[in-house]
C-alpha cells in the first residue's frame, strides 16, 4: 500500500509540473474530467481510512476524539474535521453502495454529502427502500451539481410526490436538505 501511494505521489508531482497551454480545449474538458474522478477516488480512500481510524477510536489516543485527532494532524477546522469524520462513517455504516460509487469516481464528495443527508432523513428499519433511495439519488447525483441534487429532490417531492422509492408510504417524503 505505501509503494502505491508513493507512486501516486510521483504520478501527480509529474502532472503538478505539467504544461497545460499546449492542450487542445477538449483535451482541457478531459483532463479535468480525469482529475476529478481521481480526486472523487482518493476522497473515498481517505474517507475508508478516516472509517477505520474512527472505529479504533484512534483519534483517543492523542485528542478526545477523531475529529480532534484529525484537526491536529491534517490542520483542520473543527467544522470540516467533524464533516469528515460524519461522512466517513455515514459511508462506512449507513451507504456503502454511495461510498463505493464515490471510489469509482462516479460521484463527488458533496454529491455523496447530500445522499448521505437524504438517507439520514429516512425513517430507520426499511433496508429495501432504504437500497432503492440510495440508488435513485445516485443515479440524480450524475447529474450537474451537489447543490442542483438537493433541489431537484425537493422539488420532485413538492410537484409529484416524493423523488425517492416508498416515501409515500412512510408519511412526509425525505428532503434532500442544504449542505454544510
Amino acid at each position: 500500500m505505501f509503494s502505491a501511494m508513493r507512486r501516486l505521489q510521483d504520478d501527480v508531482g509529474e502532472l503538478a509540473e505539467a504544461n497545460f497551454w499546449s492542450l487542445s480545449t477538449e483535451d482541457i474538458g478531459e483532463v479535468l474530467d480525469e482529475v476529478s474522478a481521481v480526486q472523487a477516488r482518493l476522497a473515498a480512500v481517505k474517507l475508508a481510512v478516516v472509517a477505520e481510524a474512527d472505529g479504533r477510536d484512534i483519534g483517543m489516543s492523542e485528542a478526545t476524539t477523531t475529529a480532534g485527532w484529525l484537526r491536529g494532524r491534517l490542520l483542520l477546522g473543527p467544522g470540516e474535521a467533524k464533516r469528515i469524520v460524519k461522512l466517513a462513517d455515514a459511508l462506512r455504516d449507513g451507504c456503502p453502495a454511495t461510498g463505493a460509487a464515490l471510489g469509482r469516481g462516479l460521484l463527488s464528495v458533496e454529491h455523496a454529502r447530500v445522499i448521505v443527508q437524504a438517507m439520514a432523513g429516512l425513517p430507520a428499519g426499511e433496508p429495501p427502500v432504504e437500497v432503492q433511495a440510495e440508488q435513485s439519488l445516485r443515479r440524480l447525483g450524475r447529474g450537474p451539481s451537489h447543490c442542483s441534487l438537493g433541489r431537484r429532490g425537493r422539488h420532485d417531492s413538492e410537484q409529484s410526490g416524493p423523488a425517492l422509492p416508498g416515501a409515500s408510504q412512510r408519511g412526509t417524503p425525505p428532503r434532500l436538505g442544504r449542505h454544510p
